[in-house]
């Protein structure tokens, strides 16, 4: 059964396929030969249906013992019934089973069997779910995936700006590439478990066919110790029929003589009067007669054991053409078990490879029609990608004449700036000779000054060594002459005036020297620091000219 989903989009009509089976299972009753009387194909026929039944009945005793909690071994794999049947047994299928009824005594040991079959039925649980390949799924969604990029390219690049269509068309084909390296890898996926599925199909071939193997020789040896069995019973029925024979002629024997002695006296009898004498030949009469009907009795005994026995031996001839029959079909499956395996072998190769050939058939065709969808999309979009690029370089040409332009403009003003700046630079250069003129001066200067307050120095030391030798000479004057400075008081403190003016006159013009120095220090100082912020921006300027 198929479910088809159509989903409807703005462009396209997606269908998705849902596909469910259903299992129609007609099992047959047991077939019993003494029943069917069945013989020839039909007495096979019957032996396999009751093989399968015998798994199917195991198969059901194993689920069942699992719905109790225990953990054993089903055995799908014993035939073909319960390997059919192995979704809708303990599987995720929905299973219903009908018991079909005799209410005849005739088939009371079916009805029972029947009715037991529905009992352990009852405890087998399924759980019923959607069974959906992971591989298949994969494959549908890559299938969206691009048909989702197919929109996209459809719809075109054009929301971007002048890259944008390149950039989305350079990404979609990025995207459809990993896609197909995604398939690939995929396919080699797929392949990989085609060979190991093959691989665990010929190990459960060789396995089923090696129990199916170790079953028919069981069955064999089975069957060969009911024939023994049968063939001992038989002979025994012989040796019993051939006793009863015996005694049956023996018992006719004796019954004709009997019956003959009887006649005789019944002539004799016939033939006397009354008297003692006949009375007597009447009682032995009466005895011989109740002797007959022992004997006719015992006769009839054993002509009904003899029928007996003749049915009992019937029955062991049918069930020994029975046997024989099923050891014939045994022994040809093992004599054809070379034959059986290498057809089995073939049969389960040629159907394997054509379903993986009509598969990778199909998922090739699928691809290639895939690809050749992409492909023509993509010769469209690259067109398409082709026209937008042209307008792009139009449109790219007119503004690149209007930069063109506006550059123009921006290099003609910079050259404006260059030669505005090299005059600058030009003009600091200047400052800056001037500014080294200045500083030499200074230099010279400084030189000048410093000679002078050398000179100065060593004519201070001078004056202080004179000054030192005065002192002393007016200390000994002023000893030698303590006498006379009462008289001359007024001229001394001239002379002492004079010395205070003469000293006070020279320290004034040394702290003035000390202050021109300075000053002159300090300026060369501030021409050093201007000297290198001139520099430093020359060499700023010059860099940016060169720009």
């Amino acid at each position: 059964m198929e479910k088809r989903t159509l989903e409807k989009t703005d462009e396209k009509t997606k269908t998705t396929m849902l596909t469910s089976k259903i299992n129609l299972v007609d099992l047959a009753g047991s077939e019993r030969a003494s029943k069917t009387e069945a013989t020839g194909s039909t007495l096979k026929e019957g032996a396999a249906i009751n093989k399968s039944l015998m798994a199917l009945g195991t198969v059901i005793n194993a689920l069942g013992e699992i719905a109790k909690g225990k953990s054993v071994h089903i055995p799908y794999r014993d035939s073909k019934l319960t390997r059919l049947l192995q979704e809708s047994l303990g599987g995720n299928s929905s299973t219903l089973m009908i018991a079909a009824l005799s209410p005849a005594d005739y088939n009371h040991s079916e009805t029972l069997g029947t009715l037991n079959y529905a009992k352990r039925v009852k405890l087998v649980e399924n759980k019923v779910e959607k069974n959906e390949d992971v591989k298949e799924k994969e494959i549908r969604q890559l299938k969206e995936e691009i048909e989702a990029l197919r929109a996209q390219l459809q719809k075109g690049g054009s929301v971007g700006g002048s890259g944008g269509a390149i950039v989305d068309s350079e990404e979609t084909a990025r995207k459809i590439k990993e896609l197909e390296e995604g398939k690939n890898l995929e396919w080699e996926e797929k392949q990989r478990l085609s060979r190991e599925l093959e691989e665990e199909r010929a190990k459960n071939m060789n396995v089923a066919i090696g129990s199916v193997i170790d079953g028919v020789k069981e069955e064999k040896m089975k069957a060969m110790k009911r024939i023994k069995k049968l063939q001992h019973d038989k002979k025994k029925n012989d040796e019993k029929s051939k006793k009863v024979k015996d005694l049956y002629h023996t018992l006719k024997s004796d019954l004709e003589g009997g019956m003959s002695k009887y006649k005789e006296m019944q002539v004799v009898f016939d033939g006397l009067g009354d008297g003692d004498e006949k009375d007597s030949v009447e009682e032995k009469m009466a005895e011989l007669l109740d002797s007959v009907e022992r004997k006719r009795t015992k006769l009839i005994e054993a002509k009904a054991a003899l029928s007996e026995l003749k049915k009992k031996n019937e029955k062991i001839d049918e069930e020994l053409i029975e046997v024989r029959a099923e050891l014939v079909t045994v022994a040809g499956v093992l004599s054809q078990n070379d034959d059986l395996r290498k057809k089995i072998e073939e049969e389960e190769r040629a159907k394997f490879d054509a379903l993986k050939d009509e598969l990778l058939g199909e998922e090739r065709a699928k691809i290639e029609e895939e690809k050749e969808k992409i492909k023509a999309q993509h010769k469209g979009n690259r067109l398409e990608l082709i026209k937008k690029m042209g307008k792009l370089k139009v449109e790219i040409n007119k503004e690149k004449s209007g930069k063109e332009v506006f550059l123009q403009n921006q290099v003609d003003m910079l050259e404006g700036d260059k030669v505005k700046m090299r005059a600058e630079i030009d003009k600091l250069k200047e400052e800056i000779d001037s500014k080294d003129d200045k500083i030499a001066e200074a230099e010279v200067q400084v030189d000048e000054q410093a000679e002078e307050l050398q000179a100065l120095r060593e004519e201070i030391d001078r004056l202080r060594k004179q000054g030192e030798g005065t002192r002393e000479e007016l200390s000994n004057s002023l000893k030698r002459e303590s006498e006379w400075l009462d008289n001359d008081g007024v001229e001394d403190g001239e002379e002492n005036k004079l010395v205070s003016l003469l000293m006070e006159g020279f320290n004034k013009e040394r702290e003035g020297m000390k202050a021109k120095n300075d000053e002159l220090k300090t300026l060369l100082r501030q021409a050093l620091v201007d000297v290198l912020y001139l520099n430093k921006r020359v060499a700023v300027l010059e860099g940016r000219g060169e720009g």
